[in-house]
């Protein structure tokens, strides 16, 4: 725009800056996302351990304002077969979110996009073997998505988060400098929420992260992005490709044409990009370093003759 003086207009809308604003934001709701729970905000239920052998009860867990909620059972848990825990979102538990039984394998961390829940315990065991029984806290996840108008000034959004970066990628990244979204910021913010545990909707961050590592000659060469950070989820998903190739053999010793689960197939895809992200970065970056050595060696020949000419001139 122009000023009354024909002059650009101080108020213009610098792409750089608005850039730096909008990955600032971005990378702060996935910090808060993943930030660690006030033990104050933390509730427990549990049975007696061991528990009666015969006994049928229900309860309630509540958080007012919470997206959703994060469940984590205890290690322990264990049921006989007569004894389960069923989690419901309704007091007559007709919606049921899950029924927890048996070893500690069946007691899976589950993730509940409400406020509260109840739960039930019944057990009908005739004999004294009967098991640890259950454990449970529950924590809430405030910063999933903005439900009030107010909420959007002080409170994060996994949901506003993705959204931003989404549009960064797709949209706006002809627009921006380079290193403007490809950089060492976003790239650590999407990995720390990829690693924590129990967070919702890592799928959608894990799509994320392989985009912005399809294009690694956009990241500045002189400040390359961690990419050993994804070397642990590089050795996972080797390891459960090998588990997953070993069951599909027939007895003949061929492979089976079973497909991979989705999630792994994104988390292949992740590491692929990781790699050829890795390769070009590193490429990038000896072609600096051979640059910046041709240049020194340049500017040493310069001062080299510079200063044999002031010998000359000296004669």
């Amino acid at each position: 725009a122009a000023s009354a003086d024909g002059g650009d207009d101080d108020a213009a809308v610098n792409p750089a800056l608005l850039s730096e604003l909008l990955v600032d934001e971005c990378c702060w709701h996935f910090v808060q996302s993943t930030k660690p729970t006030d033990s104050r905000q933390v509730q427990l239920r549990e049975s007696l351990h061991p528990y009666f052998p015969r006994c049928d009860y229900r309860g309630v867990v509540k958080f007012e304002g919470a997206t959703a909620l994060r469940v984590h059972f205890d290690p322990r848990c264990r049921t006989a077969e007569q004894s389960v825990l069923t989690l419901a979102l309704d007091k007559d538990m007709n919606n049921v979110i899950g029924r927890y039984s048996g070893d500690p394998s069946s007691f899976r961390p589950v993730l509940v996009h409400a406020d509260s829940f109840y739960f039930r315990f019944q057990s009908s065991v005739p004999g004294e073997d009967h098991g640890w029984g259950y454990r449970f806290t529950t924590m809430p996840l405030l910063g999933l998505q903005w439900l009030k108008e107010e909420q959007v000034l002080g409170e994060s959004s996994l949901e506003w988060a993705c959204w931003l970066l989404d549009f960064l990628l797709n949209q706006a990244t002809s627009a921006l400098p380079r290193g403007a979204v490809h950089n060492n910021k976003v790239f650590s913010a999407l990995v720390r929420y990829m690693r924590s545990g129990g967070v919702p909707y890592k799928h959608r961050v894990v799509a994320l992260l392989t985009r912005l590592l399809q294009s690694p000659n956009l990241f500045p060469a002189a400040d390359p992005p961690p990419l050993g950070l994804l070397s642990g989820i590089a050795s996972l998903v080797r390891e459960q490709c090998e588990t997953a190739t070993r069951g599909q053999q027939t007895p003949g010793g061929a492979a089976a044409a079973q497909q991979l689960s989705p999630r792994l197939q994104a988390l292949v895809e992740l590491t692929v990009a990781n790699n050829r992200a890795s390769r070009s970065i590193a490429m990038a970056q000896r072609t600096l370093s051979t640059a910046a050595a041709a240049a020194a060696a340049a500017k040493a020949e310069e001062e080299a003759e510079e200063a044999k000419r002031k010998r000359l001139l000296a004669e």
